[in-house]
This record gives C-alpha cells, sequence and structure tokens, in this order.
C-alpha cells in the first residue's frame, strides 16, 4: 500500500508525545513557594517585550491583532525552555511571540522547601495596532486575494479532515511507481469568498506524474468554509502539502 501522506499525519501525533517524555524527566513544581521571575520584574519583563517585539508587517498590513499565550518552562537554573504556542491568532504574530519569549535572559528560578524547582509560565503577548490605524486600511474589494487574514478558510473539520481527503482521493501515477519516484508537491490555490477552490497551481515540484496528480486532487476538492477578514468572506490563497511515498 503506498504511504502518501501518512507520514505528515503522524507528525501531529508523535510530537506532542515525545515533549510530554521529555517534561515527565524534570522536577516540575506547579505552585512553588517563590514563583520564577523574569530579571527584574513584571515591568522589566514588559519593557523588554516593548523593546523587542516586532509586529510582522503581513499582519499589519491586513490589521490583524490580539493576544498570543505561550507557555514555557524556567528550569530550575532559570533557562528558558520548551516554548510552545499555547492559543495563538496567527501564524506571523505566533512565531513572532514564540521568538521574543525563547530570547529572553535567564530568569530568577522558582524556590520550593528551599531548593531551586522547575516550573511552567503562561504569559500572554499582546499586539495591538496603535490607534486608527486598522482603520486606515484600504477598502477590500471582491477580487481582492489576502495571503493572511482573521479566520484562515478551512478544509471539513480541519487538517486531519484534509489529509484524510488526500489520502483517500490520490492515486500513485503509474509512471511513478514503476520508477520508483518519490516526493513532495506544493499546490497552491485559492479559496474564494464562496468557499471554491480555483487558481490551482503546482509552486514546487520535481515530476510531472506527482504534480498532476496532486493538481487534479485539489482541483477537485470539496468546498471550503471561506476565509474572513474585518466581518467579510474573502478569497484567500493556499498551499497544501502532498506527499507521494512508497512502502
Amino acid at each position: 500500500m503506498k504511504n502518501i501522506i501518512q507520514n505528515l499525519m503522524l507528525i501531529g501525533i508523535v510530537a506532542p508525545l515525545a515533549m510530554a517524555c521529555t517534561e515527565s524527566e524534570l522536577n516540575i513544581v506547579d505552585k512553588p513557594e517563590v514563583m520564577a521571575e523574569f530579571p527584574g520584574g513584571h515591568s522589566a519583563f514588559m519593557q523588554y517585550v516593548k523593546e523587542n517585539l516586532e509586529y510582522p508587517a503581513e499582519a499589519r498590513k491586513v490589521g490583524i491583532q490580539g493576544n498570543v499565550y505561550i507557555s514555557f518552562l524556567v528550569t530550575e537554573d532559570g533557562q528558558i525552555r520548551e516554548a510552545r504556542v499555547e492559543r495563538g491568532v496567527n501564524d506571523y504574530l505566533d512565531e513572532e511571540a514564540l521568538r521574543v519569549i525563547e530570547q529572553m535572559e535567564d530568569w530568577e528560578p522558582a524556590e520550593n522547601n528551599g531548593e531551586k524547582v522547575t516550573m511552567r509560565i503562561l504569559l500572554p503577548i499582546k499586539f495591538r495596532l496603535e490607534g486608527g490605524e486598522e482603520l486606515s486600511l484600504p477598502k477590500m474589494g471582491t477580487e481582492d486575494v489576502f495571503e493572511i487574514v482573521e479566520e484562515p478558510p478551512h478544509f471539513g473539520e480541519g487538517k486531519n479532515q484534509l489529509f484524510r481527503y488526500l489520502f483517500e482521493h490520490i492515486k500513485y501515477p503509474e509512471s511513478a511507481e514503476e520508477e520508483g519516484i518519490e516526493g513532495q508537491v506544493i499546490v497552491q490555490f485559492v479559496v474564494d469568498a464562496d468557499g471554491k477552490v480555483t487558481e490551482v497551481e503546482i509552486a514546487e515540484g520535481e515530476y510531472d506524474a506527482l504534480n498532476a496528480e496532486a493538481k487534479r486532487v485539489v482541483q477537485e476538492m470539496p468546498s471550503w468554509t471561506p476565509g474572513v477578514q474585518r466581518g467579510q468572506r474573502v478569497k484567500v490563497r493556499m498551499q497544501v502539502p502532498v506527499y507521494f511515498k512508497l512502502d
């Protein structure tokens, strides 16, 4: 049986388990007697964020703002480890918030029963556009195609259903199978305001047979839930990786 996209699906299952194993090896205290603290306290932390946070231009352009919640471990020697997004807003904002947290200097570690211990911290990183900036954006036209939006398009119930659809409908090209060809194809397309998949093209792919099959499957996909920007359904450009792998 051809394992076309199962590897990608397994990544999302295995990664959280690996992280859980890592944390289980640490002596993490949920409610220590003395909490971990950024050097200089909360006001110093806020100043650090203010000086180092860079509002992503892509998000600023379309008026995206919100709070990104990042959790991370402060180890017994004050190091920042295993930072992750617990609740995000948008890929650009999430990545920037994570970058700022990961680049922090060491904290003052937590203490419990007179010993330094590891604890997990959860903090919101706020992205706010200054007064009137969002209102100054140009009026959206019906033909505008967005790269990022406040509410991205989604297929069915999410990525797992998308991957399942691809897995069930892709037919491994005979010519590629006979020659033992495997690879990844990046398919680019637009989800229009009605959720229809349009403007399908190959963004990246080395083999014509794999490219053609990946494009066919995406072109024949049922409608998505369209993206929304400032309360309006809009066209959004998307990319999907399709993996071809022989057992």
